[in-house]
């Protein structure tokens, strides 16, 4: 386990502390890191989705696990989101986003390449899995989110807006390749891998130098509520419906596990800013589950 720790954790957890101290010394300000997440939102995460979807044998996994995935990823996000709302009284966006910071994992970022450290192809295609049918939990939120947000402007909703969200865009685009109607061109792929390698370390960066910013009292418990329920609630309820319910063998299903004892995701802290909700609560619940993560995931991947 210390192993695993040192040489597959580390080196991804330590550009998010490099962050922490830059932005803790000013060196890199607040207005970089939302520069920072504008770039990884709108670019390289949707360049890491072109390139799982189309590096990834789905034809091989476990679909019957990743189905799984998901229902202990919805039970979890509409707990946070009800606590949000009736417990807090946040507003219904501010609720939403607080629902997916409880549920949606940084896989991407900080799992993906933590796991390519440890394991080989095989073993982390359910992770792929989970990504690529997070893309639809992402695209339902983001609906969700922007109905809200017309329904409070007095805006009309328009549908066809979401066209332009590069990730529908980059979904929209692989979609023949996966399927097999046309094979995809090698400058494709390059390109996307190219990108993609930017994604982690800028996003990890950037989160760290968002926690310069001071958290209000309510912040703070909103923040402690998130840690709790992502680092304890989360792994237990995957816990219990894949291994105690089904009886999934441990060895199946321990990467999935390493995704729901992930630190919180870039998603969230990227809507919040669009949408007009305070962040504060969410980077430091970012911070805390990844000081956690680095203890919960040498376990989950060693034991």
């Amino acid at each position: 386990m210390f192993g695993v720790f040192v040489n597959s954790v580390l080196p991804v957890a330590s550009i998010f502390f490099i962050g922490l101290w830059m932005g803790r010394k000013n060196i890199f300000q607040l207005a970089d890191a939302s520069l920072f997440f504008r770039f990884v939102g709108q670019i390289a995460v949707p360049a890491i989705i072109f390139s799982i979807l189309l590096s990834t044998d789905f034809s091989s996994l476990d679909l019957n696990l990743i189905w799984l995935y998901l229902l202990a990823e919805f039970l979890v996000y509409g707990l946070g989101f009800f606590i949000a709302r009736f417990a807090f009284r946040l507003n219904i966006a501010h609720a939403i986003l607080i629902g997916m910071a409880c549920s949606f994992s940084n896989h991407v970022l900080f799992v993906l390449p933590i796991s390519n450290f440890i394991f080989d192809p095989i073993a982390t295609l359910p992770i792929r899995g989970a990504i690529a049918i997070d893309c639809l939990s992402l695209t339902l939120s983001t609906v969700w989110l922007d109905v809200v947000n017309s329904s409070r402007s007095g805006k009309p909703f328009r549908f066809l807006n979401h066209l332009k969200n590069p990730l529908m865009i980059s979904l929209l685009i692989c979609s023949p390749f996966v399927l097999g109607i046309i094979n995809s061109p090698t400058i494709f792929m390059r390109l996307a891998d190219f990108i993609a390698l930017s994604a982690a370390p800028l996003a990890l960066f950037a989160s760290g130098i968002l926690l310069s910013e001071k958290v209000s009292l309510k912040g703070l418990k909103i923040a402690f509520f998130i840690t709790c329920v992502k680092t304890i609630i989360y792994p237990l309820v995957a816990f219990l419906i894949m291994i105690k319910f089904l009886n999934y063998p441990f060895d199946s299903a321990r990467s999935i596990l390493m995704v729901a004892a992930a630190p919180v995701g870039l998603m969230p802290m990227t809507f919040a800013s669009k949408y007009g909700v305070e962040t504060s609560s969410i980077a430091l619940a970012m911070l805390w589950t990844f000081i956690i993560s680095l203890i919960l995931i040498p376990i989950i991947a060693t034991v």
